[in-house]
């Protein structure tokens, strides 16, 4: 990969990059302050050109890559780039899984732990993500579905993802012709879809309630998709209290935790995947069994954790949501 310098802009410069930041983005020093570019490496040699300042330090915009890391290797999807979905998937495999137990030793080492014991880092397998945060907006050529660009309001409309369960991409392109139903031209929607254990769960949040058509165009997308629930929400400045609505119900959502089985509430959150949560309760549950008291779950949520630990433990779970602890 290299990158061809463009004219115009900012202050054109010659770095080396010496880390790899919190959130992807390789790290120089120039002129005594951190400049953090998206898409470079450790070690690479680049051409660049400032564009702003932040809080944390200088802004700048890749132009050529002088003197490439061998740790680079080709971005597995065709999205990487112009999708803020993904920084690192230019970064091999194992400097990747470095990189991610560094970032937990760096933070604590920064507060005075000189030598934290951490375990080994847990990684999950490529399209397992069961829960994801799209936006739509109707551009005259249809809808485009999908994650903002980098520091964007850009969605850039994806096709493919190597980090969604297929199961929610499935769900994308009959889902792209509903919501042009729904939004007038430029208008935006999120929408947010969980996979259950009886089925996808949508929401949308959108400016205007759905019409007559939009509803029936919403409806048939969640019988052709199988979906579980389709629900609407208001979005915007004029945002109320009112609850989701339900638009389509052909059965109720289920998740199970501990045992126990839950509804979620539309828009719910849980984590990311199951395999991700399967190992942070084995952590909380082997670390607590010697402890035999009771147990405070703050921002317990759905219960991911309240209802593994009532099995052994006494549990008081506190949260804020209250459409969470009405499940």
């Amino acid at each position: 990969m290299r990158r061809k310098a463009r004219k115009g802009g900012g202050k054109q410069i010659e770095v080396t990059i010496d880390t790899l930041g919190g959130r992807g983005d390789g790290v120089a020093e120039h002129e005594g302050q951190p400049v953090f570019v998206p898409f470079a490496l450790p070690g690479e040699r680049v051409r660049l050109r400032l564009t702003g300042k932040s809080r944390a330090g200088v802004r700048a915009e890749m132009l050529e890559i002088l003197s490439e890391s061998p740790e680079r290797v080709e971005p597995p999807c065709p999205h990487f780039g112009p999708c803020g979905g993904c920084t690192v998937q230019h970064l091999a495999d194992a400097a990747y899984r470095r990189w991610t137990g560094e970032l937990v030793t760096t933070a604590l080492s920064r507060r005075g732990f000189e030598t934290p014991p951490v375990a080994e880092p847990v990684f999950v397998g490529a399209n397992t993500r069961r829960r994801a945060a799209l936006t739509a907006i109707r551009t005259g050529s249809g809808v485009r579905l999908g994650f903002h660009g980098r520091e964007s309001h850009t969605v850039e409309d994806i096709h493919t993802c190597h980090v969604l369960d297929p199961a929610v991409m499935a769900l994308l392109p009959e889902l792209r012709p509903a919501l042009a139903k729904l939004l007038r031209p430029r208008e935006t929607a999120d929408v947010t879809v969980l996979l259950t254990e009886t089925g996808p769960d949508v929401l949308i949040a959108s400016p205007e309630p759905p019409g007559l058509k939009a509803r029936e165009a919403l409806a048939g997308f969640a019988e052709t998709a199988d979906v579980a629930r389709l629900s609407w929400t208001e979005s915007g400045p004029g945002e109320s209290d009112v609850p989701p609505e339900p638009v389509a119900l052909r059965r109720a959502p289920r998740l199970t935790f501990g045992g126990a089985t839950v509804e979620p509430p539309p828009g719910a959150f849980v984590q990311p995947t199951r395999a991700g949560e399967a190992a942070l309760t084995g952590a909380v549950t082997e670390w607590l069994a010697a402890t035999p008291g009771p147990v405070a779950d703050l921002y317990a949520g759905l219960g991911t954790f309240a209802f593994p630990l009532a099995s052994t433990h006494k549990v008081h779970a506190v949260d804020g949501a209250e459409g969470a602890i009405a499940t």
